[in-house]
């Protein structure tokens, strides 16, 4: 039989404990993957643009400065910059490969902007690493308003988390010092019934918070 059969069978409230920290680690794990997410790339991005007006600055063309950051730079970023080397490499005009770039990363709206201003800079002859210095002061700000913003919501998610658990904390709890006090809710339809009513409703009401923060955090 499996073992979360037999744990309903020999104690349910220990079954019920277990789902909640399973739940409960799982909305960790995503909160922490989320917050990685949102901390490295603007970083790897901010990276990549001071080393593009690093050459900019000190005379390089944007082709040298493109080319550059390819060769040192990884990871997703660093994939782009080097498809776009490739596409400069075959003949495609610079500006309408500096402009393809958005397309290839359309949730980071600093790129379309960096984008934008090496455009210019090549089709007017303008300065493009005052330009990339500019959307790189950007991006940083940006990045620091995001890491204020997340750890507030990280505080909000994580009383959703303890809100959500409280009522099956408490039923586990009650069940601990007197099996009898919860008895009816599995051995009876009624109870059945008002248990699974419970735990959809408290289940509904923890995603409806951790939807309000995501909102807030987007």
């Amino acid at each position: 039989m499996p073992v979360g059969f037999l744990l309903v069978l020999w104690r349910p409230w220990v079954a019920v404990w277990a789902g909640t920290c399973a739940v409960a680690a799982s909305v960790g794990a995503t909160v922490v993957a989320e917050q990685r997410r949102r901390r490295v790339m603007p970083r790897d991005l901010i990276a990549v643009l001071e080393h593009l007006a690093a050459t900019l600055r000190s005379g390089g063309s944007p082709r040298q400065a493109l080319a550059a950051a390819a060769s040192t730079t990884t990871g997703p970023l660093g994939d782009d910059l080097e498809v776009l080397r490739r596409r400069v490499d075959l003949g495609l005009p610079l500006v309408d490969v500096v402009r393809s770039w958005p397309s290839m990363r359309p949730e980071e709206p600093a790129i379309a902007s960096v984008s934008a201003a090496l455009a210019l800079a090549i089709a007017s002859g303008g300065s493009a690493g005052r330009a990339v210095d500019e959307v790189a002061d950007a991006v940083r700000a940006r990045a620091e308003l995001d890491a204020e913003t997340s750890a507030l919501a990280s505080q909000a998610k994580a009383s959703a988390v303890v809100m959500a658990a409280l009522p099956v904390l408490f039923v586990v709890v009650a069940g601990t010092v007197d099996r009898n006090t919860i008895a009816v809710l599995f051995t009876s339809t009624l109870g059945r019934l008002c248990l699974v009513t419970g735990l959809a409703l408290d289940g509904l009401a923890g995603a409806w918070m951790m939807r309000i923060v995501r909102q807030v955090t987007r």
